[in-house]
């Protein structure tokens, strides 16, 4: 059943998708994820519509995975190697459901775009940014494993992809743009405009010269052996978290709830 927290509109041949979860900052619940990414093969299918538009309603694009939700797929216990490699590896592929999209898809990021925030933009094909956003990944910050896939290193290269996965370090717009990350970064309130501005640009432009352009450059990516390395990362992720502190966040969160994991999550990282 679609999740109404995540809503969808067609103008002008645009279709907006909006994450409206404001008292949570847009936290994703599995159903939300889901039903977003339907609403991208929606899009996707539909002739009217020649581009895609993904943003957060409220303070935020969107503060991640909603960490009280499904607490038993997230964490790594009673899970072999094998079952919990098979639940990153669909995680995975929803995300690659905005790459596979033959529509252009473009995320307006602002407040915080973290953890699944963060593999929304980079399965985009553009990722405009406020100067204020905060990018990074919790999962990292927490011990509980890496990103659901793998593609950090074809936007950021070598050492920025290892600095954030090694650290759980938060960036901001104009880092974001300078390492690839995003595409732009703006003013806060030059945002929305700027976003306006390049999905008009876009939806002038024959829908099958947009599905081919995409098409070729996401080729590249595949011949560097992105399906490969996404596989190899899917098993180290599940040896990752089974280390016994991979599973302490969902633990915190268990007996003490989700304001003592959160207080715990950033002691580790002071």
């Amino acid at each position: 059943m679609a999740d109404d927290r995540v809503q969808y509109r067609v103008d002008e041949s645009i279709a907006t998708i909006t994450f409206d979860r404001t008292d949570k900052l847009n936290a994703l619940t599995f159903a939300m994820a889901d039903t977003f990414v339907d609403l991208v093969d929606r899009a996707g299918a539909d002739p009217a519509v020649h581009v895609i538009v993904v943003q957060g309603a409220g303070r935020a694009f969107t503060a991640g995975v909603d960490i009280e939700d499904h607490l038993d797929e997230q964490s790594p216990l009673g899970k072999t190697v094998d079952a919990d490699r098979d639940d990153i590896a669909a995680a995975a592929a929803r995300w690659l459901r905005l790459w596979s999209c033959p529509k252009p898809v473009i995320v307006k990021a602002h407040g915080y775009c973290v953890g699944w925030g963060v593999e929304i933009a980079m399965h985009a094909d553009v990722t405009l940014a406020a100067d204020s956003c905060q990018f990074f990944f919790p999962s990292i910050r927490n011990g509980g494993g890496l990103p659901d896939s793998a593609t950090a290193v074809y936007h950021l290269g070598i050492q920025w992809a290892k600095r954030l996965l090694l650290s759980g370090e938060a960036i901001d717009g104009p880092t974001a743009a300078r390492i690839g990350l995003v595409c732009q970064s703006y003013p806060d309130d030059e945002l929305d405009d700027a976003v306006r501005a390049l999905a008009r640009r876009m939806a002038a432009l024959p829908p099958s010269l947009l599905a081919q352009s995409k098409a070729v450059v996401n080729r590249s990516v595949e011949l560097m052996g992105r399906a490969e390395l996404q596989a190899f990362a899917e098993h180290a992720n599940a040896l990752a978290r089974r280390d016994p502190g991979a599973a302490t966040m969902a633990e915190v969160i268990r007996h003490e709830g989700l304001a003592a994991a959160i207080d715990w999550r950033e002691r580790r990282t002071r």
